[in-house]
Order: structure tokens, then sequence, then C-alpha cells
């Protein structure tokens, strides 16, 4: 990421996280990306609980490499972000897969 670049719009940021917090839990499942441990640093960080089946550990990952359920007001918020962020780190030149 460059220095001094800031790729989210922080009020976007604010409210959208004070939306997930009232929507928690929320259940989303990773992308390949992140389970190959790639993709960009910063934005929104999710802390992904992996359950008892792998030994109640977690990942921290970007919420632009997680994939949500397509129900509700807060799936299309979180889809417009990630959108909106992966518009932004493209025309930034930053390689992203989604």
């Amino acid at each position: 990421m460059l220095r001094g670049t800031m790729i989210d719009n922080r009020d976007q940021v604010e409210r959208l996280v004070a939306k997930l917090r009232e929507s928690l839990p929320l259940f989303a499942t990773v992308t390949p990306e992140v389970a190959a441990v790639a993709g960009d640093e910063g934005g929104i960080v999710c802390k992904v609980e992996l359950g008892p089946e792998n030994d109640d550990r977690a990942l921290f990952a970007s919420i632009t490499h997680l994939r949500f359920g397509h129900t509700g007001t807060i799936a299309r918020q979180i889809t417009a972000y990630q959108k909106h962020r992966v518009k932004r780190l493209r025309r930034l030149g930053h390689g992203v897969c989604v």
C-alpha cells in the first residue's frame, strides 16, 4: 500500500463497521485468495473464527476477501463497500483478486 494514500472513505467505513457490529455474528466464507494468504493490507479487517473442527483457530482477513450471505441490508452494504474498495485498489495499480 502506498503511504499517505487513503483508499477507504472514513465515514463510510465507520458507518459500515457500526452496522457490522449490530449484525454479529455474521457468517462468511473465505475466498481462495485468503486461503492462500493473499490480499491487500488495510480496510476493514475481520476476525474469522474457524470453529471447533479447526481447533477453534481464527484468522484475520480484509472484508474485501470474504463472502457473505446475500440477504438483508447489511449484505448489500458489505457488497457496495467491497466493490468500491476493489475499484479503488485497481485504480491505484494494486492487484486484487476477489
